[in-house]
């Protein structure tokens, strides 16, 4: 069975719903009881975690799973299951009228070229180097 990435799942969700499927990544957190334990797993490809629900009845090794730490790998196999109304969709958890900034390649260029430069040539090459701790003074080194 083919791998898919965490964020194939999360950018078409629809595609794999209710279908097995075969994710890899690391343990973001867990927690477990003795019925049933939740693992957010991420393989690097998204910023969101993928949700894993393990029951103890279902799975042989659900002890040994749920002993695992965090950045932990493991290789889950399962059906795909959607969870639209969850708090774990971000979008929900957002107040209304919460203020968005949307910070794009012209902002950082308008902080970049308005950030205070100490000296008068910005393009100058430095001829003196300067090597210690930023935090002492000059009486302390």
């Amino acid at each position: 069975m083919k791998r898919i990435t965490i964020r194939e799942i999360f950018t078409s969700p629809d595609t794999y719903a209710d279908q097995s499927i075969t994710v890899a990544g690391w343990v973001r957190t867990i927690r477990a009881s003795n019925v049933f334990g939740f693992v957010e797993l991420n393989d690097g490809s998204y910023f969101k975690n993928l949700q894993i629900v393990l029951e103890n009845e279902k799975l042989d090794n659900y002890k040994e799973i749920a002993k695992q730490n965090v950045g932990a790998s493991l290789i889950i196999k399962g059906i795909l299951v959607l969870t639209p109304e969850a708090k774990q969709q971000g979008e929900a958890l957002i107040k209304e009228g919460a203020q968005v900034y949307v910070i794009d390649d012209a902002e950082l260029q308008r902080v970049q070229d308005n950030y205070p430069v100490i000296w008068k040539n910005k393009d100058a090459k430095p001829q003196l180097c300067f090597v210690g701790c930023p935090h002492m003074t000059l009486k302390q080194m």
